[in-house]
């Protein structure tokens, strides 16, 4: 009876020195389900300009916002170094240069999706939504055109300038995705602190 629940006692005492709930070893960042087959899109904290796109890409793959630490983000923005199309809507052709968005794939938010590519890697097909609700509608870095080719004179000389005289293009997240939200809504001064939109690179 004695060594019965002496084994007893040994049983409670390794339970919970190492029992407790299992580790998968797996990082389950932002999300508590399973992993979304989606590619991922997320925004930054408001940042200042002057790294250039591999200051802006360091920005996402430190966010804190990150839907899933393990894998490595870019910036969806434009500059002499990183563009979709050279011609309206890649109409000549795929010419993409740095591009981080890829052909034919589904981006989203976790598990909903935000929007399609089509071949040029440009986003033509999308679900009837915007990329932040009415009311809580900001800008973001950009430097594209609403027909997805770069403004290089609105660029803050390639993201390395913060001077107020000069300015940028920005999207807009009150845009209807299949309006060209990610260009052409407009300027503001280098100077500024604004998001980032930033995409999985698959």
């Amino acid at each position: 009876m004695r060594s019965s629940i002496l084994r007893s006692l040994c049983c409670l005492l390794l339970c919970a020195a190492g029992c407790g709930t299992a580790h998968t070893g797996e990082d389950a960042g932002l999300d508590a389900g399973p992993r979304s087959p989606l590619l991922q899109v997320f925004f930054t904290a408001p940042v200042a300009v002057g790294g250039g796109v591999a200051g802006f890409d360091t920005a996402c793959n430190t966010s804190d916002r990150r839907p899933y630490p393990d894998v490595e983000y870019a910036a969806l923005v434009m500059s002499d170094a990183r563009r979709a199309c050279t011609s309206a809507n890649c109409s000549a052709g795929a010419d993409a240069l740095d591009w981080p968005l890829v052909a034919d794939a589904e981006y989203g938010e976790l598990h909903a999706l935000v929007f399609r590519t089509d071949a040029n890697a440009i986003v033509t097909e999308v679900p009837p939504r915007r990329l932040s609700p009415v009311g809580n509608e900001f800008n973001f870095w950009s430097g594209g055109t609403g027909d997805w080719t770069p403004a290089p004179a609105n660029q803050c000389s390639n993201w390395t300038s913060r001077s107020a005289s000069a300015e940028a293009i920005v999207g807009w997240t009150g845009e209807p995705i299949d309006e060209h939200f990610q260009g052409g809504h407009g300027l503001v001064p280098c100077d500024m602190l604004l998001p980032l939109l930033c995409v999985e690179l698959p």
